[in-house]
């Protein structure tokens, strides 16, 4: 960390930790949430015609497409404060852009989920949102209300 700044050299203190913390926060919610949930999901589509043939392969292939969905997820929080810091856009901007997050949560977590299972898809974007709010409150008690955006107003 030579090259850095003394500004720059405070902020990866608590960035680098807190980027680890969530992405694995959002693996454990994905392994032990809504992979369980989506499995036995999918699972259900069984009969005596239909038998599902889940492979070693196949199971570890979706947990850990799910798992990375969720981790990636989570860092969304950092992001979003990185750009009010910067000046992109403001905590009232985003606060503004609500029921747009909103949607696009649902669309996202529908193409980031493998498989046809809503319950992923649906912890996926409930976890989205509630990780937004939760951005707009930190954005919002740390940050001064006095910076314009540098480009979108």
């Amino acid at each position: 960390m030579t090259g850095l700044l003394e500004k720059e050299k405070k902020a990866l203190t608590w960035i680098l930790p807190s980027s680890y913390a969530l992405f694995l926060f959002g693996v454990a919610l994905a392994l032990f949430v809504a992979l369980p949930a989506a499995l036995r999901f999918l699972l259900a589509y069984g009969s005596a015609e239909l038998l599902p043939m889940l492979t070693a392969e196949a199971y570890f292939q979706f947990a850990f497409y799910v798992a990375l969905a969720f981790g990636l997820l989570f860092q969304m929080p950092l992001l979003l404060i990185f750009l009010c810091q910067i000046g992109l856009v403001t905590q009232a901007q985003l606060a503004a852009w609500r029921r747009h997050v909103y949607l696009g949560a649902f669309i996202v977590a529908g193409v980031l989920t493998p498989g046809p299972d809503v319950f992923s898809q649906a912890i996926l974007a409930a976890v989205t949102v509630v990780l937004f709010e939760a951005s707009l409150l930190v954005a919002r008690w740390t940050l001064p209300q006095s910076i314009k955006p540098r480009i979108l107003s």
